[in-house]
């Protein structure tokens, strides 16, 4: 049984989830338990937790967040504390369980090699949908709900639980959600375009030009220009092609998610959009796109004119 985990993920919940799991099975008392944020505390503090052996009880559990160490250019690999950290990863105490929760980290560094060799690396994952489904099990969603509270919490699980609760209490006599209470009681998240586009897209495989134009009229309000739009609209339809290409080739989720370096929710929602369309109409797509784009920066057309007619066309 190895001692030592790493958890690849920024939601407190599932994080919580982990620690409690780990404290159960191994009998951890609480006043053995340690936890050290490397934005606050140093990586010194935590080595010498780890080379301290516990008096209290048979085991003890270190826990660290933000371990810049596995970051891409934070942290020099020949640094002291590093290489000491490398050293006991080497040769752990099977007594001291450390657990390390990160958001991102560098698979080329040593140290995250080392640590997938040494340690039992998992990535935990929460799909937005799934958690809406626990979050709001026993309320009614009017139809289009969902998707609204998807997009206006821009898939952020951290955030879909906190407003989940609010909107629960808001309909703890109803026990039904609608658009109208999701738009008034929502703060919508304007800092991220993705969730735009997959609304953008959805609109356009659905064929409904009012929602495709209500969505660009989102995407410029964020400060995007037509070309910009343009770009981002056939990255989406690339990605679309990428992902159906690779599930045809038994390619699974995890693998597609390391080739295309993308959040997992992003393949489940391509594959969900790929299923109408062909791979022919996706390369056609993608043509139309590259063509218009070429006759916008020649001068041809007016880059709105040329997106609003792909869109009344699609």
């Amino acid at each position: 049984m190895k001692s030592i985990y790493v958890y690849q993920s920024g939601d407190p919940v599932l994080r919580n989830q982990k620690v409690q799991e780990i404290k159960a099975h191994y009998h951890i008392e609480d006043d053995a338990m340690s936890r050290y944020d490397l934005e606050e505390n140093t990586l010194d503090q935590v080595l010498e937790d780890l080379d301290t052996y516990s008096f209290l009880s048979n085991k003890k559990c270190i826990i660290v967040t933000h371990p810049y160490f596995l970051v891409s250019g934070v942290g020099k690999e020949e640094d002291e504390a590093i290489q000491h950290l490398e050293k006991y990863l080497k040769n752990p105490n099977p007594d001291h369980i450390l657990i390390i929760f990160a958001e991102e980290v560098d698979e080329r560094r040593k140290i995250v090699k080392l640590l997938k060799e040494t340690a039992q690396f998992e990535q935990l994952e929460t799909n937005p949908l799934t958690l809406i489904k626990e979050e709001l099990k026993g309320y009614e969603l009017e139809p289009g709900a969902q998707a609204l509270l998807l997009e206006f919490c821009n898939q952020d699980t951290a955030k879909l639980r906190q407003e989940c609760e609010k909107l629960k209490l808001y309909a703890l006599k109803s026990k039904k959600i609608t658009k109208k209470d999701i738009t008034m009681l929502v703060e919508r998240e304007l800092d991220q375009s993705d969730t735009f586009l997959f609304s953008f897209l959805n609109a356009l495989i659905t064929k409904d030009q009012q929602a495709s134009f209500s969505k660009y009229r989102d995407l410029r309000a964020l400060g995007y220009d037509a070309i910009a739009i343009l770009g981002m609209l056939a990255n989406q339809f690339r990605f679309l092609y990428q992902v159906k290409v690779l599930t045809k080739k038994n390619f699974k989720k995890e693998e597609i998610r390391k080739i295309l370096d993308c959040h997992p929710y992003r393949i489940d929602k391509a594959k969900e959009n790929g299923r109408y369309y062909s791979e022919e109409d996706l390369l056609r797509y993608i043509d139309r796109l590259a063509t218009l784009d070429y006759q916008i920066k020649s001068g041809l057309i007016q880059a709105e004119d040329g997106l609003e007619n792909f869109l009344l066309t699609t």
